[in-house]
């Protein structure tokens, strides 16, 4: 089982209240039940990401949390998309067994 993908670190950045109650039953942002999948990112996209969704980054530096994540290459629900640049996408709640990382947005 491959855990890294394209030898990239794989990322998602979460409302710290919300990851902290729910990771344990699996994890599913806000947005999923209107997208139907968890927004993710390589390490390579990360800051692209940041720029463009949480900036200025001090409003969101108390709020938010970033996840490093294992992840099956092979998993099904694990889907890269877009028109542009390929984000991988994951249409299933996060397990806590995928969690590698947890670390503050400021770091």
């Amino acid at each position: 089982m491959k855990k890294i993908i394209n030898n990239e670190k794989i990322f998602h950045i979460a409302h710290k209240n919300l990851f902290q109650k729910s990771i344990s039953l699996g994890y599913t942002p806000e947005s999923f039940n209107e997208e139907g999948f968890i927004h993710l990112c390589t390490e390579s996209q990360f800051s692209g990401v940041i720029e463009r969704y949480y900036s200025p980054i001090e409003k969101f530096v108390d709020s938010h949390i970033v996840i490093e994540l294992s992840l099956d290459i092979e998993d099904k629900d694990l889907k890269w998309e877009g028109d542009k640049e390929k984000f991988p996408h994951l249409y299933r709640a996060l397990r806590e067994t995928e969690v590698l990382e947890i670390r503050d947005l400021s770091s």
